[in-house]
């Protein structure tokens, strides 16, 4: 029983989420994305996490995806579907764009100020008096979604419309996805103009993984159960590349080699007849790439500066091995600085390190005011259990505005 339950655990915790690619309408402002958040059990009821924004309508569909493994395969990240388009250079902004911007602020503010005085319920009430009184009936034929072509008329499982309920921007909304059978499903919603894709999977097992520099183990198990499963084909994937596909032993357990110095998009994937699993599981600490060992705390000398200003720091790096830190073997240095808004390096610097394992930098403060601090992930060991609990420890700002 306490090993059922650790299993559950274990499947919250590796559960696959798929973040849904959002759009956006340049001239309406209108934008909506879709989330799924876990897999479900044949006969459970899969549901998607809605953000809209400016939509009051949506078409959903749903298509059964035939080959999961092909399905996969096409796409270069597992976790979206392509993100956002790359948002246009920068450019200096002319007087009439800085009053409208002003405008725009103060209107907004007069708006949220005006808002304030009505509480939700009130404020819903005035919307649909706005648009002509009474509620919308749920399911409403849209005509203008013909112009959104259906991705594969085959494959459609579902279709149906969905009128938005009045929600804060900040707010998601949870829709019911009418599928219960086995399966991977493609959920597509589309406003008549943009559209939006996650995925549900519909499984009874599941995949469990954990990882080691150069090496993977994968457990798979019947999630009703938590029984392993033997001789079910596990496909482990490295940057859209096959790297090892066999059968699970007898325990349910497949261990693969990575010679990979820095995998990316990771993904096992499973199949058996009418079943199928995918877990995707983190590749920081995959790799053999001798720099993921290091481990580092900077600090400055003072907490905030003035524009201009020399800024001294130092950084103390350690290497983690099996038997504990020792201080690094290649004793050369990089250190950069970027800046936060475009993470573009606008510092850097190569020391050498000391006998102690300790690097010292000097550097000016960008002309203009800037937030920007150095961060490093340290590996601390607890006094009284000894075991090691992660933690993320920041310096202080480099410099302020």
């Amino acid at each position: 029983m306490r090993l059922k339950s650790a299993i559950v655990a274990v499947l919250l915790c590796h559960a696959m989420v798929l973040p849904l690619f959002a759009q956006e309408g340049a001239d309406t402002g209108a934008s909506f994305s879709l989330t799924s958040q876990r897999t479900y059990l044949p006969g459970e009821k899969p549901e998607v996490s809605v953000y809209s924004h400016n939509v009051n309508a949506l078409e959903f569909r749903v298509y059964r995806v035939n080959d999961p493994v092909k399905f996969f395969s096409q796409m270069q990240e597992l976790h979206n579907f392509g993100g956002r388009a790359p948002s246009l250079p920068k450019q200096a902004r002319t007087w009439l764009e800085k009053f409208h911007t002003w405008k725009h602020r103060l209107w907004a503010w007069v708006r949220d100020f005006v808002r304030a005085q009505f509480s939700p319920e009130s404020r819903h009430k005035i919307r649909l008096w706005e648009m002509g009184g009474g509620e919308k009936k749920s399911g409403t034929k849209v005509e203008s979604y013909a112009q959104v072509p259906v991705l594969n008329q085959q494959q459609v499982v579902s279709v149906w419309n969905w009128t938005v309920p009045s929600h804060e921007q900040w707010e998601s909304q949870n829709v019911a996805i009418p599928v219960s059978d086995k399966g991977v499903y493609l959920v597509e919603a589309t406003n008549g103009t943009l559209r939006a894709y996650t995925i549900i999977v519909v499984t009874e097992i599941a995949v469990i993984t954990k990882g080691a520099p150069g090496r993977l183990m994968s457990f798979v198990v019947n999630r009703r159960s938590g029984d392993p499963i033997a001789g079910i084909m596990l496909r482990v994937w490295v940057d859209q590349k096959e790297v090892a596909a066999k059968a699970t032993d007898q325990q349910g357990l497949l261990d693969t080699t990575l010679t990979e110095a820095k995998p990316e998009n990771v993904a096992v994937l499973a199949t058996s007849a009418d079943q199928f699993a995918i877990n995707t599981p983190g590749a920081w600490n995959l790799g053999d790439d001798p720099d993921s060992s290091l481990r580092g705390y900077t600090y400055t000398d003072r907490p905030v500066y003035r524009p201009g200003d020399t800024v001294h720091f130092k950084s103390i790096i350690r290497a983690q091995t099996v038997s504990g830190y020792i201080i690094p073997q290649n004793r050369e240095l990089k250190l950069e600085m970027r800046d936060p808004r475009d993470y573009r390096t606008i510092w850097q610097q190569t020391v050498k390190l000391s006998d102690m394992g300790t690097g010292k930098g000097i550097t000016s403060s960008p002309p203009r005011p800037i937030w920007g601090s150095i961060t490093s992930r340290c590996r601390w060991v607890s006094a009284t259990s000894r075991a090691p609990v992660s933690r993320w420890r920041t310096t202080r700002n480099l410099s302020t505005k």
